[in-house]
C-alpha cells in the first residue's frame, strides 16, 4: 500500500450506445487510510485530481473511444508526511497498579501512537482523529525510578518517533509490617508499622474502607480505648500513593485491681492465678496460691500477671508478741484470757480489731473507741472454744497480728 499505484478498470453496466453522460469519482477513507494521498490521474483527458480530501472528480464518457476506456483511470497512494514536533503531555508520576497518561496534541487523522521504554512498546495503540489523544499505559510497565518515554508515530509505510519525550517517575506501592500495641486498662495505645520507603509515610485509619486517614506518620497514638479496636495502616510510597491496607490490633486488657484480704495469719489475694508474693520487695520461694500463712512481721506485696498486664497490691503486717506495741506495756489483756479480752492501743485514728481461730474463721471484729490518745475496746470471750486464737488491728496503713491463747 505504501507508495501504490493502482490501475482502475471502469465498466459500465448499459449498453455502449447509452453510457454517454457525464460521471463522478470520490473516495472516504477510514482509520489508517486517512494517512494516504489518493490522487487520479485522467489519461483521456491527461490531468491528475487530488481525492484525498473527499472532493468529487466529474467527468464525461462520449462516442470518443478513448472516453470510454477501461484503463482510462490510474490511482496513484502516498502515504502523508507525519508531524513529529506535536505538543506531548501527561503524567510525571506514575505508581505501581496504575495507569500512566501522555496527550498527543492535535494527533493526526489515520496516524497510530503508541508508548514506548527502552524499545519495548508499553501500551496500546490509539489513532488520531486531530483532536487531542489519550495514550495510556500499566505503570507496572515502567521501572522504579526515572523513564524517559518516546511517543512512536504509525503509517501505512513505517514507525517514527515524535521529537518530544516524556520523563515520568514510578515507585513501587509496598505493603506494611504493623506492630500491634498494647494498654493495660483503659488508655491510649501506640501503633507502629515498618515497610514503607525512607521517604514514604504511612496512613492510619478506623476502618478499612475509610476515605479520609485518621493520621500519617510512622506511629500513630489512638485515642483513650476501653476495649480492643482493630485499625487499618497503609504505607505510601515517595510520590504519595498508598498500597494495601493491613489491619493492627490496639489491644486493651480490662481487669480488677489486686486487693490483699487479711483473715487472722492468712493474707488472702482476689486472684487464683498468676500470682506471687513477696515480702520486703524479695519473692517468696513457691508462694504462688491465692492465700499466703505470715509468720513474721514485713512488707507483703501480691502481684498479678493477667495477660501481659500486672496489678499488685501490698500490706504491712506486724506479727508481734504482747509487750512489743506499747513500751513494754500489754496493748491486750489478760493473756490467756477466760471470760473478756481488753484492748488498750496507743495512738490516734480509726482502727478495726478482728478476732480470729487460729484456722482462720472469724470470730468478732468491732471498731475501737479513741480515749485519751488510745484506741480501746473489749471482747467478750466467755462463750468461746479453748485454744489459740489471733487478734487483728488493722487502719489504713498496716496491720497488726498478736496472738493470744483462750482458756
Amino acid at each position: 500500500m505504501c507508495n501504490s499505484t493502482v490501475q482502475l478498470k471502469v465498466t459500465y453496466d448499459v449498453v455502449p450506445a447509452n453510457i454517454n453522460g457525464t460521471y463522478k469519482f470520490s473516495t472516504s477513507a477510514v482509520g489508517q487510510y486517512q494517512a494516504i494521498n489518493v490522487l487520479l490521474t485522467d489519461a483521456f483527458t491527461n490531468t491528475t485530481f487530488d481525492l484525498t480530501s473527499g472532493a468529487e472528480y466529474s467527468y464525461d464518457v462520449t462516442d470518443n473511444s478513448g472516453s470510454r476506456a477501461a484503463d482510462r483511470f490510474t490511482l496513484s497512494l502516498t502515504p502523508k508526511s507525519v508531524a513529529l514536533n506535536l505538543s506531548l503531555s501527561g503524567s510525571a508520576e506514575v505508581c505501581a497498579g496504575s495507569e500512566g497518561l501522555i496527550t498527543v496534541a492535535n494527533a493526526e487523522a489515520g496516524i497510530g501512537y503508541y508508548p514506548e521504554l527502552n524499545g519495548v512498546r508499553i501500551g496500546d495503540t490509539y489513532y488520531g482523529d486531530g483532536a487531542n489523544l489519550d495514550l495510556t499505559y500499566p505503570g507496572a510497565n515502567l521501572a522504579n525510578g526515572a523513564n524517559n518515554v518516546i511517543v512512536k508515530a504509525v503509517n501505512l509505510c513505517g514507525i517514527s518517533s515524535l521529537t518530544q519525550q516524556i520523563e515520568v517517575t514510578k515507585d513501587d506501592l509496598y505493603v506494611p509490617v504493623p506492630v500491634s500495641g498494647k494498654s493495660c486498662l483503659a488508655g491510649e495505645v501506640t501503633l507502629s508499622a515498618t515497610g514503607a520507603p525512607i521517604s514514604g509515610s504511612y496512613r492510619w485509619y478506623a476502618e478499612e474502607g475509610a476515605v479520609t486517614p485518621l493520621f500519617e506518620g510512622t506511629s500513630f497514638v489512638t485515642p483513650t480505648l476501653d476495649k480492643t479496636k482493630t485499625y487499618f495502616v497503609a504505607a505510601v510510597n515517595s510520590l504519595g500513593c498508598e498500597g494495601q491496607r493491613e489491619p493492627v490490633v490496639a489491644e486493651v486488657t480490662n481487669y480488677d485491681a489486686a486487693t490483699i484480704d487479711v483473715q487472722g495469719n492468712q493474707l488472702i489475694s482476689n486472684y487464683s492465678t498468676g500470682i506471687q508474693w513477696y515480702k520486703d520487695g524479695e519473692p517468696i520461694t513457691g508462694a504462688t496460691g491465692k492465700t499466703l500463712q505470715v509468720e513474721e512481721s514485713g512488707n507483703y506485696t501480691v502481684t498479678v500477671t493477667v495477660g501481659t498486664c500486672t496489678t499488685s497490691a501490698a500490706r504491712e503486717m506486724v506479727v508481734t508478741g504482747l509487750e512489743d506495741l506499747n513500751n513494754g506495756v500489754s496493748v491486750m489483756y489478760p493473756n490467756p484470757v477466760i471470760d473478756r479480752l481488753n484492748i488498750r492501743y496507743p495512738g490516734t485514728g480509726a482502727l478495726s480489731a478482728t478476732i480470729f481461730e487460729g484456722a482462720g474463721r472469724k470470730v468478732a471484729t468491732k471498731e475501737l473507741t479513741e480515749e485519751q490518745g488510745y484506741r480501746v475496746g473489749s471482747f467478750d470471750m466467755s462463750t468461746s472454744s479453748q485454744g489459740i486464737y489471733y487478734l487483728q488491728l488493722t487502719d489504713n496503713t498496716k496491720v497488726v497480728l498478736l496472738k493470744f491463747l483462750k482458756k
